[in-house]
């Protein structure tokens, strides 16, 4: 009589036996971070699966934002990541990281990308959005939250894109309310008085919440030069032993 232990050493674990295609689905849903770190070790399929090109048609960078206590590199994981996709990556999300640099490999590596979103990317300038989107001829969606770029860059974004030829108008037919600098304010139905910052003591300054607390931090960031990405020398030769630290 076979032992326990023989026994279940032959039971087949019940994720090898999903479709391959069900399985990637499921594995894209981990996000980029957690499929290099750790679904990518659990088995030789997943392992397969996470080689394959058609996983990373999408990457999503989300993180926490707690890059101080990141262990990893997530500059030099995105770029992985972006190797993998071999050209045919389409939609991609970074969070709290990024740089210039980083969109142009990005973008000389993936013409198809259709989607860009940068969310609180203050390594990354106007400049480098519009010098990355010279290389994305397909480019349909470009979403920038707390992510620094002037006028200028937003017009170079925009001659670039065809498909957003028509974005003055687009943007025009949507205005329900518009406000010009010195119309008046009486009956708009939101707080409108000019506050006298200097002379308040307090800690935080009376009239200002903490999202424009935060985007004044995030605007230091962005003039002062500073960057909050993690920063690695480690080098790896088998990407079988990647570590990402």
């Amino acid at each position: 009589m076979a032992s326990s232990s023989s026994i279940s050493s032959e039971v087949t674990p019940p994720w090898l036996e999903l479709p391959r295609e069900m399985t990637t689905t499921i594995l894209q849903k981990l996000g980029a971070i957690e499929i290099l770190t750790t679904a990518e070790k659990v088995c030789t399929t997943w392992r397969s699966l996470c080689q394959e090109a058609a996983m990373w048609q999408s990457i999503d960078m989300r993180n926490e934002g707690n890059l101080w206590e990141m262990p990893y590199d997530l500059e030099k994981m995105c770029r992985h990541a972006v190797d993998r996709s071999q050209g045919q990556l389409i939609d991609i999300n970074i969070e709290y990281f990024g740089s210039d640099e980083l969109l142009l490999y990005i973008s000389q590596r993936c013409p198809q990308l259709r989607r860009l979103r940068l969310v609180l990317c203050y390594g990354v300038t106007g400049e480098g959005v519009a010098e990355a989107v010279k290389n994305l001829p397909l480019l349909e969606e470009l979403h920038l939250y707390y992510t620094y770029i002037d006028n200028e860059a937003i017009e170079a974004v925009v001659f670039q894109c065809q498909p957003w030829g028509n974005l003055g108008k687009l943007c025009f037919e949507r205005i329900k309310d518009l406000r010009r600098p010195h119309d008046s304010t009486d009956d708009y139905g939101f707080d409108a008085e000019i506050h006298d910052y200097e002379t308040s003591g307090d800690d935080y300054i009376t009239g200002y919440s903490d999202i424009d607390m935060v985007s004044d931090y995030g605007d230091y960031l962005e003039f002062s030069g500073g960057s909050m990405s993690s920063v690695s020398s480690y080098e790896y030769e088998d990407e079988l032993l990647v570590d990402w630290e």
